[in-house]
């Protein structure tokens, strides 16, 4: 995915962990709940999307991975006009 860069970028500003990869787990980076917010807004703005309510805690995504495909699926949303558009899941590394 084009973004994945983008999305390594944002949550490394706010991480405590040097190396993120696709499989790193979120509760694993170290960001606490005011820097998780600041970085899901910092998504929604550089993407022209919007997360759920449900989305905003760090239980919603286990591994990186999991936050990128949710923001392709936003985009993807946006794009077409319909929720829940599917997407092949596929390894980024």
């Amino acid at each position: 995915m084009e973004n994945y860069e983008d999305v390594i970028n944002i949550l490394r500003h706010y991480a405590r962990e040097d190396v993120i990869t696709a499989e790193t787990r979120i509760d694993e980076l170290g960001i606490d709940s005011l820097n998780l917010i600041r970085s899901i807004i910092e998504f929604e703005n550089l993407f022209n999307i919007n997360f759920e309510a449900e989305k905003l805690s760090q239980d919603s995504f286990t591994v990186v991975n999991d936050l990128v495909q949710y923001i392709h699926a936003k985009i993807g949303e946006k794009i077409t006009g319909y929720e829940g558009v599917q997407y092949n899941t596929y390894k980024l590394f």
